[in-house]
């Protein structure tokens, strides 16, 4: 089987993940916080491929999605987190089909690369 990638990476974009987590008692902050971005996502998020999911009971929110700037995802996580009990982990990510294609080469790291045997 085959994997198709459901969203193509834009060129000059890389993925991430973001996922954000709360405390019960931050809920409003929490809401506040994140209103904003569902109207907007900031300059140098691509909006057409940004997704958000929140994970029912478990006050965590996870976003996907691309960008061109490592700058436009600090300003992201900022928004969120700066001054709260928000706390939030970003991700680097490679999409399943990628995965396919890293694993279906032979790795190429000098020196590190254990013999084959036969």
């Amino acid at each position: 089987m085959v994997l198709h990638p459901l969203v193509r990476l834009k060129e000059g974009h890389f993925r991430f993940v973001a996922e954000f987590e709360w405390d019960i008692g931050m809920d409003e902050d929490a809401r506040r916080r994140f209103m904003p971005i569902f109207k907007g996502v900031p300059r140098g998020i691509d909006a057409d491929t940004f997704q958000a999911y929140y994970l029912t009971s478990e006050r965590r929110l996870i976003m996907i999605g691309q960008t061109q700037s490592s700058l436009a995802l600090q300003e992201l996580t900022a928004k969120i987190c700066y001054e709260s009990a928000i706390e939030g982990r970003v991700y680097h990510s490679v999409e399943a089909h990628d995965m396919q294609k890293l694993f279906s080469r032979k790795p190429t790291v000098p020196g590190r690369n254990p013999p084959i045997r036969k």
